[in-house]
């Protein structure tokens, strides 16, 4: 049977789709959730597959099996996003130790918290108008994706691509400044 609707698939069919959706929907939920252990996040991850695999219907292979394709997706999905969680993470510890525990700081260690936070600020007026927003809301006012995604009427894949740029974009503006974060760490205000 799942050969058939790979095969039907691939021509376009959309109750072929709909059905292969309604019988690896909540499984992919499941197995996303064993690597994110967020629900509303697996539920997206599931989505996306159904996305992947639509978009790119015309080059499945269907002498694999679509399970297979599907569960493969959803765990490099799933992969992908932990790491991204693991880098916004850092980011975020670094930014919330330079704007709000740097008082806490030596005199020394509060020019060189200043001098990041300087130099983090000019990064992000650099960003573009809706990529500093979602960012700023994301790292400044501490919001999940979901509460960014509704309060400015827009999808949570558009948030994470617009987190995405910017932290490509402040990776790249904040490269010279790599050794102050090594600095913070090894004075014990950073825990990675």
């Amino acid at each position: 049977m799942q050969d058939l609707l790979a095969h039907r698939i691939m021509r376009g069919d959309q109750q072929a789709f709909e059905l292969l959706f309604s019988m690896y929907y909540t499984r992919l939920c499941g197995f996303a959730n064993k690597f994110l252990k967020d629900y509303d996040e697996a539920q997206d991850i599931a989505q996306q597959v159904f996305c992947i695999l639509w978009e790119g219907r015309e080059s499945i292979d269907s002498n694999n099996s679509i399970k297979a394709y599907l569960f493969r997706i959803a765990q490099n999905l799933s992969i992908s996003k932990l790491r991204r969680k693991e880098v916004e993470s850092r980011y975020a510890e670094i930014y919330k130790i330079i704007y709000i525990d740097h008082t806490e700081f030596s005199a020394h260690e509060s020019l060189l918290a200043k001098d990041v936070e300087e130099a983090i600020s000019l990064a992000i007026s650099k960003l573009p108008f809706e990529c500093a927003k979602v960012f700023k809301l994301s790292r400044i006012e501490g919001l999940k994706y979901a509460e960014i995604a509704n309060t400015l009427n827009i999808s949570i894949k558009t948030v994470e691509t617009q987190i995405s740029k910017a932290l490509s974009r402040l990776r790249i503006d904040l490269f010279d400044y790599t050794n102050l974060f090594f600095i913070l760490l090894l004075l014990g205000k950073i825990c990675l």
